[in-house]
């Protein structure tokens, strides 16, 4: 009888929530998981979290508290070294497209996000791990571009693969604004 209530429970606050969401096609969600996965593969990482924040703003919500706290256990949890942390930041638009320039203010919301993030995972979780920051409100400059640092390289894997459109689409569920993603590279 319990589990009959239960699994009911579980199915009504399933149909509730399907009722209250919008559709999403199964081959847009896959395309999302699928590109960002690529990049992060491409990037050298196994694994990728997401950590959003509010428009405007650079501070942690309590969500993305709870995802920086698995990323930091990450390693512990699965007995595996993590070797290094990628985060990349945007600001609240998507990367800029080739020849265009970020005004100062995304570039320092950027930079504030992923710098929140670095300093979170290595203060505030104890987490001995290097942790890379890639300001994804600005594209790579010349001299970047021309000897392929870490920094265009990956720039350059997110936008190939789809997973750091150039412009903004609300019904685009690869859109990055006003997100972080934590790409983890194990040993």
């Amino acid at each position: 009888m319990k589990k009959s209530v239960i699994t009911l429970a579980v199915l009504g606050t399933i149909l509730l929530a399907s009722c209250t969401s919008p559709r999403r096609q199964d081959s847009e969600i896959t395309t999302r998981e699928s590109d960002t996965s690529r990049a992060a593969a491409m990037s050298g990482g196994s694994e990728f979290a997401v950590v959003e924040f509010e428009k405007g703003s650079y501070a942690l919500t309590s969500e993305g508290r709870a995802t920086l706290q698995k990323v930091a256990n990450v390693a512990k949890n699965e007995g595996r070294d993590v070797d290094e942390i990628k985060v990349l930041a945007w600001a609240d638009r998507e990367y800029p497209a080739d020849g265009s320039k970020a005004d100062s203010r995304d570039v320092n919301l950027a930079d504030d996000r992923a710098s929140v993030i670095k300093t979170y995972l290595k203060d505030d979780l104890n987490a001995d791990i290097d942790v890379d920051k890639h300001n994804m409100a600005k594209r790579p400059g010349s001299f970047s571009e021309l000897v392929k640092t870490e920094d265009y390289k990956i720039k350059n894997n997110f936008e190939n693969s789809g997973a750091a459109p150039t412009t903004a689409n609300t019904d685009d569920l690869r859109t990055k604004i006003s997100k972080a993603i934590i790409v983890i590279k194990y040993e």
